[in-house]
């Protein structure tokens, strides 16, 4: 893996012009402020006429976020050398600018090698950009090992939206996945358990600051009313940290039957496992 040298945000940006997909940056107001040669030349526009009109705008649908997913997995540039981690090119333009709420990638899944979708991409899904439940179990079983070694606290939050035959489900996802990564650490993870669950890891996190962050994206929810119809988005949350000498399963049973106990119901500090 190259070493990178301490970086500022303008050859943070010089880099990535030079990645092997496209790459875009968006502000508080969901607008592109930047884009990479790559996307430009995937899209066929040129960077003036795609600056400045909304995210939803960008043509294709394998549009996912830059996060620790993509930054663990490295993407590669042709000459398959890694070309930098993503993780921390993320972090240093979080620094230097003062409003860019998303930093997220274009992908052609043609153009990537057969390693790469085996690396990490199958674990994604494409709508959302969060981890699939094979990719969410994958990472839980990694975080619960090392709190096994180590004993550092870890705590889940599962999430569970209630069915609703009048609103579109991937319109329900993508609101929920949204609000999700709004509240959310660099560290932590998430994935799309099932139709109805999300399930959050959060790693270093004991059950006090868990409870917390449930409690706050709950207020979120509740707040949030869906575009087509206004409707609001009925939900139940549940968390549970992980106890010694517990493996992933124990922990996702605990979590699971807490939110049976919770359906839909905002949850108070008495509710939360």
């Amino acid at each position: 893996m190259i070493q990178l040298p301490t970086l500022n945000s303008d050859n943070v940006l010089s880099l990535l012009h030079l990645m092997p997909v496209g790459i875009f940056l968006v502000n508080s107001d969901n607008r592109i402020i930047w884009v990479n040669k790559t996307l430009c030349e995937q899209v066929g526009l040129e960077a003036r006429q795609l600056i400045g009109h909304m995210r939803s705008e960008l043509p294709g649908t394998n549009i996912f976020p830059i996060s620790e997913r993509i930054a663990r997995q490295h993407i590669n540039s042709p000459s398959n050398e890694t070309l930098f981690n993503f993780n921390y090119l993320s972090k240093t333009l979080e620094t230097e600018f003062d409003d860019i709420a998303e930093i997220g990638c274009l992908v052609k899944f043609k153009d990537l090698s057969d390693n790469q979708i085996q690396f990490g991409f199958e674990q994604v899904e494409e709508q959302t950009g969060l981890y699939t439940r094979h990719g969410i179990l994958k990472k839980l079983s990694l975080h619960v090992s090392r709190s096994r070694r180590y004993f550092n606290p870890l705590s889940v939050i599962m999430l569970r939206v209630a069915p609703d035959s009048e609103v579109n489900n991937e319109s329900i996802n993508h609101a929920i996945a949204m609000i999700l990564r709004d509240k959310l650490r660099w560290v932590d993870d998430v994935g799309h358990w099932n139709m109805s669950d999300f399930l959050l890891i959060l790693p270093e996190t004991g059950e006090e600051a868990a409870n917390k962050l449930a409690r706050k994206i709950k207020f979120q929810l509740n707040r949030f009313k869906l575009p087509e119809n206004h409707k609001k988005i009925p939900t139940s949350i549940a968390v549970s940290s992980w106890r010694k000498g517990e493996d992933e399963s124990n922990l996702l049973k605990r979590v699971s039957e807490q939110l049976n106990e919770n359906r839909y119901k905002v949850p108070s500090a008495s509710k939360i496992s």
